[in-house]
């Protein structure tokens, strides 16, 4: 009996226990190794993807601008075109057109952007002196140049190696899009006009809005503060005296459109029109009075508004 029981300890020692064997353990560390790899690769993967799909932002926003300032270009040339072509025909330039000669024929307008390059060289790129801290990681940066207009080349500086602990930094040309210009007034008059003498300036005297800070209560002128397509609306009520109302909207000394109103009879009518201008920089619009008397009310009967309605 004693022997048996001897026996059967000695078979419990040297059974194996219940347990992976070495062989499997060490594949299991495998399969786990692989599966951080993978995890691994793909987040890097998906790094590498949102880099790159901001590099294309950045581009297709960069040929946006571009297309504009060439189609600001072509129109600016067809404009010297058309105004070369009649002084040779002998045509004489009114006012506003010779202000607008000189501007877009003198050398120093701004008529030739630097279309060159979105990318510098490919020595810029592996320069050394472009490599950033690791705080400024995946900080996009545009500063507008401040020279001629809006859409002035800007620097950008992108990282190579997103999320690393020492990112390369590579310098990119970009045409940013700049900030929405807002512009619009709305002004009225409170008191009777008639002065009494032809062509006399409007003063609307008391403003609604004002966005930009571009229309002059004192010389009753907005003044274009870029360069752009505008809209002007106008609303003149006459007074009540047998003489008919003419109003003109100015742009410079230039005569866009006009409004009338007469019946023959001492009563309030109503002088409206509006247009659509293309302004330069520094050009203004204004009313003016041809002939007749403004009726002035504190219920504002009549109103000068105009807004931008886009920027070149």
């Amino acid at each position: 009996w004693r022997k048996t029981q001897v026996m059967h300890a000695t078979m419990v020692q040297l059974y194996t226990s219940p347990v992976l064997d070495a062989p499997h353990l060490l594949e299991h560390e495998e399969d786990e190794g692989e599966l951080m790899k993978d995890e691994g690769l793909q987040q890097v993967s998906l790094e590498v993807s949102t880099a790159y799909h901001g590099y294309e932002t950045y581009i297709e926003d960069g040929l946006i601008c571009l297309k504009h300032k060439i189609r600001n270009l072509e129109k600016k040339k067809l404009k010297l075109k058309e105004y070369k072509k009649r002084l040779s025909q002998g045509e004489e330039l009114n006012k506003d057109q010779k202000v607008r000669w000189s501007r877009m024929s003198s050398p120093d307008s701004n008529a030739a952007p630097h279309l060159s390059v979105f990318f510098s060289s490919a020595a810029a790129w592996s320069d050394s002196s472009q490599v950033s801290s690791p705080e400024r990681d995946g900080n996009f940066t545009m500063v507008d140049s401040g020279h001629g207009d809006s859409m002035s080349v800007s620097t950008v500086e992108v990282p190579m190696t997103p999320h690393s602990h020492q990112p390369t930094l590579l310098p990119m040309q970009l045409y940013p899009l700049s900030q929405p210009l807002r512009v619009a007034f709305t002004a009225s008059r409170t008191a009777n006009f008639a002065p009494g003498n032809l062509d006399q300036p409007i003063v609307f005297d008391q403003l609604h809005s004002n966005l930009g800070e571009t229309y002059d209560t004192h010389i009753g002128r907005f003044t274009c503060p870029v360069n752009g397509t505008y809209v002007f609306i106008f609303h003149i009520l006459k007074l009540a005296i047998n003489v008919p109302l003419y109003v003109n909207l100015m742009r410079n000394e230039e005569v866009m459109v006009s409004a009338y109103a007469n019946d023959g009879a001492p009563d309030h009518e109503t002088a409206s029109n509006h247009a659509i201008l293309p302004l330069f920089q520094g050009d203004q619009v204004w009313l003016r009075l041809h002939r007749g008397a403004i009726y002035g009310s504190t219920w504002k009967y009549s109103t000068f508004s105009g807004f931008l309605l886009y920027q070149e």
